[in-house]
């Protein structure tokens, strides 16, 4: 669901020390939220990022399956670590 984190939750979390928030939804976190994240350097990642990797596999193998070839672990690895290194430079 979307904006389940306040401003205020955001205060509270800062307050006690958070170091990392991971969304694990699509846009948990209020604007409010995100901006006290920012102010405090609190390392955010925002859902779309957080949950790209699974998107991706996803993807990689819906390709692999319309193309009717199998992929080793270590192939699926190196062009999931492309994606995700494209989606660290473009964000």
């Amino acid at each position: 669901t979307q904006n389940e984190l306040s401003q205020e939750d955001a205060k509270t979390l800062v307050s006690n020390g958070v170091k990392v928030v991971a969304e694990g939804a699509n846009m948990p976190c209020t604007p409010g939220a995100i901006e006290t994240f920012q102010q405090a350097g609190v390392l955010y990642a925002p859902g779309k990022a957080a949950n790209a990797g699974g998107v991706a596999t996803s993807a990689l193998e819906m390709e692999q399956n319309a193309s009717r070839t199998k992929w080793t672990f270590e192939q699926v690895a190196t062009k999931l670590e492309h994606i995700m290194a494209d989606i660290h430079d473009t964000c």
